[in-house]
Order: C-alpha cells, then structure tokens, then sequence
C-alpha cells in the first residue's frame, strides 16, 4: 500500500504558539467554512479522544486542520512516496514512532491509522539522515519500497531542516 509523507520544515513552538493564540490569520486565509469550524475545534479541543487508544472519530478533520497550520508556518515542504516494508523498519519508526517531543497538541490518533503526523525534532533528525544516507551509498533499499529520487528529496528535506535548526511535522496519508 502506498503512502504519502507531506512534509513541512517549521518548529513545534512556533505551531504551539499559533494554537494556543487561536490566531485569525490563520482562520481568515481558509476559505472553506468546514474548514474553519475544523480550526475552531482544534483550537478550543473540543474534541475529545479515547483514553486508552488516543482516537477519535473526527481526528481526520483535526489532522487535516492542524495539517493546514503546518501549510501556514512551514519554511519548506516536500511530499514523499513509499511503501512500508518489514525489511525496512527505519521507515516505520521515521512515519509512526512517537514524537520527539511531549507535547503532541492532544492531537487524536485516525481510527483508521491514517492520516498520522509525528514532529520529528533537529538533533532526532541527525541519526535518521546518517541512515538513510546510508541507506543510498550502500544502495541498501529497494526501488520497489521507495524510489532513490524520493530517498534523497527526503534526505534533502531532513538535512535543510538540521541546518536551519528547525524540526519536520511529517503528516502520512495513504
């Protein structure tokens, strides 16, 4: 099965501040009205979200509204193409392991796996781009999983991130 990791370089406070502030141009520059009612509910929580599994019915619309957020603030953006793969464990723990951070919005969990968005912090950052470097120098993964082009945009996008000192909110969607 195919996914998609939207990308977006920008740091974690900067979202925390813009939530926290419920700031309107971020509300104002939305034109759908669902849209901004899925805003509205992020940023007041009006969501609630299972205790034990963290999911929540309408956690899609709060990925996708926070996801816009991430639109809004970001520095750069990419979009990357794979598939997961046993042999690949690194990918998995990249896309679904847990944030680098303890603060992760109160953001619900999709029931249905997907959409998923993780923050991955610059200096976590460091030992994911060695190996995937690694990964391309040794040819050591397969096109069939994720494609070189898409290795390295990936890697590109992780090593621009470390440079500025920012860190990458990494949205998965299948």
């Amino acid at each position: 099965m195919s996914y998609f990791l939207n990308i977006y370089e920008c740091e974690h406070d900067i979202i925390n501040r813009t939530i926290v502030s419920k700031e309107d141009c971020v509300i104002q520059a939305s034109t759908s009205s669902i849209q901004v009612d899925n805003l509205n509910k992020l940023y007041s929580k009006s969501y609630t979200r299972d205790p034990e599994t963290l999911e929540s019915d309408d956690a899609i619309e709060l990925l996708e509204a926070f996801e816009f957020i991430c639109k809004q603030k970001n520095k750069g953006a990419e979009t990357v193409e794979l598939y997961l793969n046993d042999d690949y464990p690194i990918m998995e723990e990249f896309i679904f392991n847990d944030w680098d951070v303890n603060n992760d919005f109160g953001l619900p969990l999709s029931p249905n796996g997907t959409p998923a968005v993780i923050y991955r912090n610059s200096s976590s950052l460091n030992s994911f781009l060695s190996t995937f470097k690694e990964m391309i120098e040794n040819e050591d993964y397969d096109e069939d999983f994720i494609a070189e082009d898409e290795l390295n945009k990936l890697n590109s996008m992780i090593n621009h991130a470390i440079k500025s000192r920012n860190g990458l909110f990494i949205f998965c969607h299948q």
